[in-house]
């Protein structure tokens, strides 16, 4: 198969896992309305590229039916008319939406003029880094007029070894910058969309990643940040791991801890997203991050509080609360497994090759795959000192 170095082969490996999806046909318009002042408009597309190239490791939105150019912009009008009142501040998006694959350019511009005629003063977009541009950036902000107007890209990680393996992002370092020029170049602000839980990390692996990343993506210019617990998706490594019992769910105590840990400049350019299920189109029943049994809803209300307002309040419940199952998490945090991310996935990717690309085939592809991964894990070694 001439497969040598371990990001093929995780592609590979995804497409493989990829194939049982069902496919689905997108709901005319999907809105959550979260408090009056934020909404959310999902809009149907067919699907994204990265998905079926058999990137990212946990993420997975399905298998769409083909859309027609004509559904989106439906969508998006009806998902606005369902709204209770016009939001101060609104989301709207579907995989990648900037992709002129996924969305044609003379769509996009006249989704925009549709959110041109709302009332809502504030917009954000989400899509790949590799799929911006200025010029698109621009045009957008022409369209909208005087709102701000945010573009959220997803980095996950600031490690590469997270980013290139445990997540298989197919991006690098010099992609996340020139985004980040380019979104600012076109006269919009960027959030760095990170992951917490990242395949092949354990507890405290994944908090020390995501503590790290938040720094680091600010240093590099992103406005804000917006930090998501990962949930186990069914079709995603996450899940084929967690199904025998090599990955944990994160705990929603796990964004507490972040949020403690910063000092207090950057926690207020911090935000969280999806700390519940979220009913989405092409969603399948997944696994959410771990809630605290003994109170799960004030967890969640505070986490809320805080994102919303800065309640100094909130923040002070999230620091200063203790329960049985938050000291489970500190325990999982601070002791970890004894095992780094390269040995994880070494441990991992012989079966995983095995059932998914044919019996053997680690015997044929095992030496090479195992070199690129311990030259990779030197190499974020290094980038740590």
């Amino acid at each position: 198969m001439g497969i040598t170095d371990v990001t093929t082969l995780i592609s590979r490996i995804m497409i493989k896992m990829r194939k049982g999806r069902g496919r689905f046909r997108s709901p005319a318009m999907a809105v959550r309305d979260h408090d009056g002042v934020y909404a959310e408009v999902w809009f149907p597309t067919s699907g994204c590229r990265w998905n079926f190239a058999g990137r990212c490791t946990m993420c997975n939105y399905g298998h769409p039916e083909p859309v027609a150019p004509e559904q989106m912009l439906r969508a998006v009008a009806e998902g606005l008319a369902a709204l209770k009142g016009q939001p101060r501040i609104l989301w709207v998006g579907a995989f990648n939406v900037f992709d002129d694959r996924e969305v044609p350019p003379e769509i996009r511009h006249r989704l925009f003029d549709i959110l041109a005629l709302s009332d809502c003063e504030h917009v954000i977009l989400e899509t790949h880094p590799q799929s911006v541009d200025r010029e698109k950036v621009a045009s957008c902000k022409r369209i909208l007029g005087n709102r701000r107007v945010d573009i959220q890209i997803g980095i996950e990680s600031s490690s590469d070894f997270v980013r290139e393996v445990c997540i298989n992002k197919g991006l690098d370092r010099t992609a996340i910058s020139r985004a980040i020029k380019e979104i600012h170049a076109g006269g919009a602000g960027c959030y760095g969309n990170l992951v917490v839980g990242a395949p092949f990390l354990d507890a405290h692996d994944a908090y020390v990643d995501a503590l790290a990343s938040v720094h680091d993506t600010l240093s590099i210019g992103c406005d804000n940040v917006c930090i998501f617990p990962l949930h186990v998706k069914p079709h995603t490594l996450l899940h084929w791991l967690h199904a025998r019992g090599q990955h944990e769910p994160i705990s929603l105590w796990a964004l507490a801890d972040i949020y403690a840990a910063l000092p207090d400049e950057q926690r207020g350019r911090v935000y969280h997203a999806w700390i519940t299920p979220v009913d989405h189109p092409g969603a399948e029943k997944c696994l959410a991050p771990e809630v605290d049994p003994q109170c799960g809803d004030q967890l969640i209300h505070n986490l809320t509080r805080f994102q919303q307002s800065r309640d100094p309040a909130a923040m002070a419940w999230l620091v200063e609360t203790s329960t049985p199952a938050r000291e489970r998490w500190r325990a999982r945090r601070l002791a970890g497994d004894g095992c780094t991310a390269a040995e994880r996935a070494a441990a991992a990717l012989p079966q995983l090759c095995d059932e998914f690309l044919g019996q053997g085939m680690w015997r044929e592809v095992g030496s090479s795959i195992l070199a690129d991964l311990r030259q990779r894990w030197h190499k974020e070694l290094e980038n740590r000192l």
